[in-house]
């Protein structure tokens, strides 16, 4: 019985640390997809009008929320 609860917890531990693993990785990914939207849609010589600059406004909120 104590065998099978300390597999169980080495289980859980392995889990844990995959599933943290893969949580990074998001991140970075999300990190890295912030940063080519601002390349291909950042500041330009253009000018927006207001309408069209709002179209941004919730991408770059949601890209400021990931840092």
């Amino acid at each position: 019985m104590l065998e099978q609860a300390e597999k169980a917890k080495q289980l859980q531990a392995q889990n844990d640390t995959k599933l943290a693993e893969k949580d990074f990785k998001i991140v970075v990914l999300m990190l890295e997809l912030a940063h080519y939207r601002r390349i291909r849609f950042g500041n330009k010589s253009e000018e927006f009008s207001g309408e069209q600059r709002e179209l941004f406004e919730e991408t770059v909120d949601a890209d400021l929320l990931v840092i």
